[in-house]
């Protein structure tokens, strides 16, 4: 009885390591087919047996001997889905016709999708598609135009395709280019700091010209300068000389240019100075760069404690800041001005001008000299009679002013500013 229980136990085991090798190598044939075979193989030879990728039996197509495989269309654009206008001007409008080729099978339809921006429109329509057969191409035209200057721009039309094999089904076509005045100057802005009255200075600038419509670049020249400033526009002189190719190849696109240096005279009053620099040329243009320039002096001028807590003194900006005086009430401040110039204990300083005469009361309080300065104390009221006022800035053309000159070529004028509203 054990004999027998042994030997069947002895078959059973060998049965079930035929069965492990058998389905053992069937595996591995299956891991060496999967590993050898391309997919266009495996997909054929699912076709033949009607298989599904997954592995499960698909279901049986009735009308698969008489239906042909799907054509479907492919889309492409003709060159380069990306177009450089280069340079042109604000307001200008600019167009480029993209061809669009179907290299597909069945037809391809086209629908605008969006636009980045509602400057640039095409000739597709939003709602009815444009239908392109199998081998035809289409001439697509975006045109742009902005009322603006741009260092450079990009934007992009999308097109939404009935293509399978483009991302959500999404063309692309893009323009780019830079918008700018037929001229312009760079820097931007530009701040001349620390110049000493004693002496002249100078600063520099580049004008840059471009090629746009019909109009040569080289045959630009340089007509006016001019300031806004009525001082600056008086004591500035400038001169300009052409750039040097190398220069003129470090600004993007530009096609000529001058170098344009301003000279600050001697002599320049002390103060800090604001202005507009605008610079027309023979083809109409005009550009412009703002600008501010700080002249300073061998003087110091100190604002001295007072009984009115509310006034400050700047000296930096040189103004003093009353604030809100009331009807009928005063306020002060005494400025103490302490030279050191050529003629030391022998300046003479004087009160040249008062802009409102009827809001302030401006008096030398005191001046002591020694052999190495001239010290002068400086009072300067606001009138209890004084009417109502506004006067106060933020620009200095909007505030009270007060000129004060001395005789000395190294300190010649300071231009006091005085910000105050009076009820």
């Amino acid at each position: 009885m054990r004999q027998e229980q042994s030997s069947l136990g002895f078959w059973q085991l060998g049965a079930a390591l035929g069965l492990g090798l058998v389905i053992g190598g069937a595996l591995g044939w299956t891991g060496y087919i999967k590993a050898t075979t391309t997919w266009a193989e495996e997909f054929s030879v699912m076709q033949s047996l009607d298989v599904s990728r997954d592995g499960t039996l698909a279901k049986p197509n009735e009308n698969a001997g008489n239906s042909e495989p799907k054509k479907y269309p492919v889309a492409e654009v003709v060159g380069i889905g990306t177009y450089n206008f280069g340079v042109s001007q604000p307001g200008v409008m600019m167009e480029h016709t993209f061809i669009i080729r179907n290299r597909g099978e069945g037809p391809l339809e086209l629908t605008l999708k969006e636009t980045t921006c509602k400057c640039l429109t095409m000739t597709l329509d939003s709602k009815i598609p444009t239908i392109v057969q199998p081998g035809e191409e289409l001439p697509v035209t975006l045109q742009f135009k902005s009322e603006k200057a741009a260092e450079s721009f990009v934007q992009m039309a999308k097109i939404k395709t009935n293509d399978p094999h483009l991302t959500r089904n999404t063309l692309k076509l893009q323009v780019e280019g830079r918008i700018v005045s037929r001229t312009i100057v760079r820097p931007y802005g530009l701040e001349v700091s620390d110049l000493m009255s004693s002496s002249s200075s100078t600063f520099n600038f580049n004008l840059y010209t471009f090629a746009i419509d019909d109009v040569d670049p080289s045959t630009i020249q340089i007509e006016t300068i001019r300031c806004d400033n009525a001082l600056l526009n008086e004591k500035l002189k400038f001169t300009w000389q052409p750039l040097s190719e190398a220069e003129i190849l470090a600004q993007y696109q530009a096609k000529g240019g001058f170098q344009i240096t301003g000279i600050v005279p001697q002599g320049m009053p002390m103060n800090m100075y604001a202005a507009n620099i605008f610079v027309k040329t023979s083809d109409g243009s005009e550009s412009s760069l703002g600008i501010s320039i700080k002249v300073k002096a061998p003087v110091t001028i100190r604002g001295l404690s007072n009984e009115h807590g509310n006034v400050r003194f700047f000296e930096e900006a040189q103004y003093i800041d009353f604030g809100i005086v009331k009807a009928g009430q005063t306020a002060e401040m005494d400025l103490l001005f302490n030279y050191r110039t050529d003629k030391k204990g022998e300046l003479e300083f004087n009160i040249a001008e008062i802009s409102h005469p009827d809001l302030l009361d401006v008096e030398i309080a005191d001046t002591r000299r020694t052999p190495t300065a001239t010290i002068v104390r400086l009072r300067v009221a606001i009138r209890a009679d004084a009417p109502p006022t506004l006067l106060n800035g933020p620009k200095r053309d909007k505030m009270a002013n007060v000129k004060i000159m001395t005789n000395s070529v190294e300190a010649p004028a300071v231009n006091l500013a005085i910000s105050v509203s009076k009820n």
